[in-house]
């Protein structure tokens, strides 16, 4: 359904490779309020939503080694003993965002990985306000493209792969946001979601409209307001 997402991706990381700057208008990141921070969640995600980015889909869950391995591309557990021993000790919030130069933006506003140099040089920053260290440090954002891609991509695999993507994680029950998922797959008629042709030629283009609107409009129910608007600029009532 959020296909959209892996055509800006491989955008960007085109655009990074010659030099040129995105032409897109919104740029997908990725965020992980850690075990650290769970219990602060709420103002977390008020700080992010205050400076500007839109959050896509928000996720309560547990890593396993194994999922936690694959979301940050580790090859081997060994020599990391201490970041997995501490991601997989309690619930995580995965978070998929998008703004205008979200990955750089979101960097910024998250500070330095070192919490410690983070209150000292950047005492507003995300880890700042809420880390103690470079292990606990509140929250993980995005390094680039390709580590974005990656990361949605597991813990949010329908963006990137459709809804036949394979979901290994088990989300916890606890205060979860709706995924912004089920929101949309109630406006778009179920028979269509498998025709690729019909994706890429009408809801691709569509869906980016409306997320672009919502970005300039910032909607103090972004979920509601999306939904209406895809169901009012649905092209097939338009045909």
């Amino acid at each position: 359904m959020f296909k959209f997402f892996e055509s800006n991706l491989k955008g960007k990381r085109e655009d990074k490779k010659s030099g040129n700057k995105s032409s897109s208008s919104l740029e997908g990141t990725f965020a992980i309020i850690k075990p650290d921070a769970f219990h602060k969640r709420e103002e977390i995600v008020q700080i992010l939503r205050t400076e500007g980015f839109l959050l896509v889909a928000v996720r309560v869950f547990t890593f396993s080694k194994l999922t936690l391995a694959k979301c940050f591309g580790l090859n081997s557990l060994r020599g990391h003993e201490d970041f997995v021993d501490f991601m997989t000790s309690g619930k995580v919030l995965g978070i998929c965002l998008a703004r205008k130069d979200g990955i750089r933006k979101l960097q910024k506003l998250a500070g330095p990985k070192n919490s410690v140099e983070a209150k000292m040089y950047y005492p507003r920053s995300i880890r700042a306000l809420y880390g103690k260290d470079e292990l606990r440090n509140a929250i993980h954002v995005s390094d680039d493209a390709i580590g974005t891609e990656r990361e949605i991509g597991t813990v949010f695999p329908t963006i990137l792969y459709g809804d036949e993507a394979y979901d290994e994680i088990v989300v916890a029950d606890e205060n979860t946001k709706e995924d912004l998922n089920e929101t949309l797959r109630k406006s778009v008629n179920e028979e269509t979601l498998d025709n690729k042709e019909y994706l890429m030629k009408y809801v691709c283009p569509t869906l980016l409209k409306g997320l672009n609107e919502m970005y300039d409009k910032k909607p103090e129910n972004p979920v509601i307001w999306l939904a209406t608007w895809l169901i009012q600029n649905n092209p097939k009532n338009h045909s």
